[in-house]
């Protein structure tokens, strides 16, 4: 992988080095563009005159590839957590045992109860009240 990388790196310093003389080269006046760099290639000016023009249509479309791209992965990733929490807490709300049924309902406590049936009877009693009272 090293061995990759310094080539790369190299052949990195080859370029720069050559496009470096080019750019020498055109700053001195002694090589012209069009006539050094091929017929295939455009006219600079018109590539710059070009590019300026529609630079503000192409970073309105960038941006908005961008935040579409954010949401969309934004929206995938929340989706994908939901999935793996439910299936996390399905995993935790397994019988201790681990033979993957549920855990079986355990009866109310004896105390809740009468808690609750003395709250019952105290409302009946408020309702009966209440009652006798409008009927009066």
């Amino acid at each position: 992988m090293t061995v990759f990388l310094i080539l790369f790196f190299i052949s990195l310093a080859g370029v720069a080095v050559m496009l470096g003389r080019r750019l020498m080269l055109l700053r001195a006046g002694t090589m012209e563009v069009n006539k050094e760099l091929g017929p295939l290639l455009p006219d600079w000016e018109k590539v710059r005159e070009l590019a300026e023009r529609h630079a503000k249509r192409y970073g309105y479309w960038a941006t908005v590839a961008v935040i579409r791209f954010y949401v969309r992965s934004s929206n995938v990733a929340k989706t994908k957590s939901k999935e793996i929490a439910d299936k996390l807490m399905s995993l935790l709300n397994k019988n201790k045992n681990g033979n993957g049924e549920g855990a079986m309902p355990q009866e109310p406590n004896k105390f809740l109860k009468k808690v609750l049936e003395y709250k019952e009877k105290i409302r009946h009693i408020k309702h009966r009240v209440k009652e006798e009272e409008e009927g009066k």
